[in-house]
């Protein structure tokens, strides 16, 4: 507060990288390919860069947590500060989804901060689906191929 004025600051966060760390041995490190295991490491790194002419203190940064479904369950999910004091706490919004709190005490002017987050997802098998044409359905309940003749 300077002047009897309260000041809010709104700081936006730039995710650098990509976000799968790809399992070794797999091509390029772009693109994380399955080759028999269920279990990825996922890490996002994130910039804060303070352009006011002013330290901002008391900065609040809401980070979103993956959460268990039925395709993926998660481990191991963490809060990486690089060396800086941070006071992280577990929060939802509105909607029930699962957030990371991080409480940074000040930022000085021109200065960025970064913060990483990761956790390990364990990937579920994936549901079976009946595809043979005996179960096939169209939108409207009706058979799919109902009505229609093949190529003529």
């Amino acid at each position: 507060m300077r002047g009897g004025r309260d000041r809010d600051v709104v700081a936006s966060l730039c995710a650098l990288g990509t976000g799968w760390q790809a399992p070794s041995g797999t091509g390029d490190g772009n693109v994380p390919m399955r080759s028999g295991r269920d279990r990825d490491v996922v890490a996002y790194h994130h910039v804060l860069h303070n352009e006011a002419r002013d330290t901002l203190r008391d900065v609040r940064v809401y980070l979103t947590v993956p959460e268990n479904d039925d395709d993926q369950a998660i481990e191991s999910d963490r809060i990486e500060p690089f060396g800086r004091d941070v006071h992280v706490s577990n929060r939802r919004d509105e909607y029930g989804n699962q957030l990371k709190r991080v409480a940074i005490a000040e930022i000085k002017s021109g200065e960025d901060m970064r913060i990483g987050s990761s956790c390990e997802v364990i990937l579920r098998p994936p549901a079976r689906v009946d595809v043979s044409r005996k179960s096939r359905k169209s939108y409207d309940g009706g058979e799919s191929d109902a009505g229609l003749s093949g190529p003529e």
